[in-house]
C-alpha cells in the first residue's frame, strides 16, 4: 500500500508516548514519498501528499459502470452530486446531497463486493469514499461544534468492509472540500461505528496536514 495513514499515526504515537522519542518531527520514507510527523500538544500531525480527485473520464466511467449503478441504487441517483476518482490513492470518491444522514445510512458493504470482478478490478480501485457537507446537526450530540465535511470509507477489497477513520482518503477529501468552500476545510468527522475527528490543514506544493489522537488499547511483549 503506497499511504496508510492509521500506521503512520499508531507508529508516530508509540514512538512519541511509549519510547519516549524528544525529536521535534518523524521522518517516514514510504511509496508515496517523504511523510513527516511531529506532535501538536495531544495530537500527532502527519505531513502527507494531497491527493487530487478528478472526474472521471469516460473510458474509467464505463468500465465502472456497474459499480456506479449500484451505487445509485444504494444512495439514490438523485441524491448524488459529484463522482470524482483519486488515482494516487485509487479511491472513488462520492459527494451526496448535504440533507443526506449519512452517519445513519444503511449501507452493505457486500453490495460493492459484488461487480467487484466487473468493473473494480479494471480501474484498480482500493475504495469509495462517501461525503456530505457538515454542520452542527452532524456533529456531537451537544451540538457545539461544526465539521466543514462528514464522511465513510468502505474498501472491501482490501479486506476492510468500512474502515473507522481512515488518512489516506482525507488525503482527497481535504483539497476537494477546500476548493468547494472557497477556504481550508480544517474541521472533518468519518462517522464511522468507531468516528473521530480530524484537523486539517493544506499546505503550499501539493502537501497537507491530518492531525489527530490516537489511543493505546493493547501492549504485549514477544519471546522468540
Amino acid at each position: 500500500m503506497a499511504l496508510c495513514g492509521h500506521a503512520s499515526l499508531a507508529t508516530t504515537s508509540l514512538l512519541y508516548t511509549v519510547y519516549g522519542n524528544t525529536n521535534n518531527e518523524i521522518r517516514y520514507n514510504t511509496k508515496s514519498g517523504i511523510v513527516v510527523a511531529s506532535r501538536k500538544g495531544d495530537a500527532f500531525a502527519l505531513d502527507f501528499p494531497q491527493n487530487l480527485g478528478l472526474p472521471l473520464d469516460e473510458p474509467t466511467r464505463s468500465d465502472l459502470h456497474p459499480l456506479l449503478e449500484e451505487c445509485n441504487a444504494i444512495f439514490g441517483a438523485e441524491k448524488i452530486v459529484d463522482v470524482v476518482y483519486a488515482l494516487g490513492t485509487r479511491n472513488l470518491l462520492i459527494r451526496l446531497q448535504d440533507d443526506v444522514d449519512l452517519a445513519n445510512f444503511p449501507v452493505e458493504p457486500s453490495r460493492f463486493s459484488a461487480v467487484y470482478d466487473n468493473s473494480v478490478k479494471t480501474v484498480k480501485l482500493n475504495g469509495i469514499i462517501v461525503t456530505v457537507k457538515g454542520s452542527p446537526k452532524k456533529g456531537p450530540e451537544n451540538g457545539e461544534k461544526e465539521y466543514d465535511f462528514i464522511s465513510r470509507y468502505f474498501g472491501p477489497w482490501i479486506g476492510v468492509p468500512e474502515d473507522y477513520v481512515c488518512g489516506s482518503a482525507h488525503t482527497t477529501l481535504a483539497p476537494y472540500w477546500s476548493a468547494l468552500l472557497g477556504r481550508t476545510a480544517k474541521h472533518a468527522r468519518q462517522v464511522s461505528q468507531r468516528p473521530g475527528d480530524l484537523l486539517l490543514d493544506i499546505l503550499p506544493a501539493g502537501r497537507m496536514v491530518l492531525a489527530g489522537n490516537c489511543t493505546l488499547i493493547l501492549k504485549a511483549q514477544l519471546s522468540l
